[in-house]
């Protein structure tokens, strides 16, 4: 995978450089969180149950993004766009890592 950035514009977030949405960068900060709460791994069944949860919209959490800073919510986001648009891209860039 190629990222093209411009140096001197570089954001502070490096979720802002990784992902193309707001969306996707909260999802991915939240599941950056849910590898710290388990001891730094998941295993399948609870990557699959964290998946489930935010494709239900069951996934309660904190967001620190300024519409929603501070307060709990409901978060919500497609199984099968988190595997392919958060998790892939992430295995690739080596940020997470499938120990078989």
């Amino acid at each position: 995978m190629v990222i093209l950035v411009d140096q001197y514009n570089l954001p502070d977030d490096i979720y802002e450089i990784v992902f193309a949405t707001s969306q996707q960068k909260i999802v991915a900060k939240v599941l950056v969180n849910c590898f710290k709460q388990n001891n730094n791994e998941l295993t399948k069944s609870e990557m699959s149950l964290f998946a489930t949860k935010l494709h239900e919209g069951n996934l309660i959490t904190y967001i620190d993004e300024e519409p929603y800073k501070g307060k709990q919510v409901n978060l919500s986001y497609n199984k099968r766009q988190f595997y392919d648009r958060i998790l892939t891209p992430m295995r690739g860039m080596g940020l997470i890592d499938y120990d078989l």
